[in-house]
């Protein structure tokens, strides 16, 4: 195994997308339509805008992880926070650091942005309990909860 992290570029979009759809597949996202077209899109602009932190990691040139973020102002608020997209992590590869290195990414990318706050939530359902451990080993503190209701036609 030789894990790399990296920040994210043009040439990862396509992996990063596959990434993402085994994400999608192993998430509580799995019954939402998959849009090909629109995460090619999104990750285009996350790793060419200024304002998207994206970083990956690989083994061997195969991806197995990645993060994405974005600087954005509070709704009623002209200062700015960072909150992710997505963070995930290839079955096969929890369990170490990885989890931590891509946090630390976020972190110095916030400091590096002037952000005041970072909020990451844990919304696929997968492996809850590890990212909310992970997260509070970080010093991220827990606000609160993700509730999910499905509306039946």
């Amino acid at each position: 195994m030789s894990l790399k992290v990296r920040k994210g570029n043009l040439d990862d979009v396509k992996s990063f997308v596959a990434l993402g759809k085994i994400m999608h597949e192993e998430s509580a996202f799995a019954g939402v339509e998959w849009n090909q077209d629109k995460v090619m899109t999104f990750g285009r602009v996350a790793v060419t805008h200024k304002d998207f932190c994206t970083w990956g990691a690989d083994d061997n040139g195969v991806p197995v992880a990645m993060v994405i973020a974005q600087v954005v102002p509070y709704y009623f608020s002209d200062e700015l926070r960072l909150c992710d997209h997505l963070w995930y992590i290839d079955k096969n590869y929890r369990g170490g650091d990885l989890a931590k290195q891509l946090i630390d990414k976020l972190i110095t990318f916030a400091k590096e942005r002037g952000v005041k706050e970072i909020y990451s939530g844990v919304s696929t359902g997968i492996d809850v309990h590890r990212p909310h451990a992970i997260l509070e080993g970080k010093g991220f503190e827990h606000l609160g909860g993700l509730y999910k209701y499905k509306v039946q036609g």
